[in-house]
């Protein structure tokens, strides 16, 4: 990453990882136990792997940032 002098896109860009963090699973494990067929389960699967790949990416921006 390129060094500047404005630490304000990298920190709207954590924030906006944090938050779709943060609402990503309760909102899949809602609509997985509306949804009473299969496919309920496959929505929790991939938001939890979403789940992980947000938090790796968050990992990289705040080491980045270091």
């Amino acid at each position: 990453a390129q060094f500047t002098a404005d630490p304000a896109p990298d920190a709207l860009l954590f924030l906006g990882y944090h938050l779709t963090a943060v609402t990503l699973l309760p909102a899949a494990a809602l609509w997985g136990i509306a949804d009473h067929s299969r496919w309920g389960n496959a929505v929790l699967a991939f938001g939890c792997g979403t789940e992980a790949v947000l938090v790796l990416r968050m990992v990289q921006i705040w080491h980045d940032r270091v």
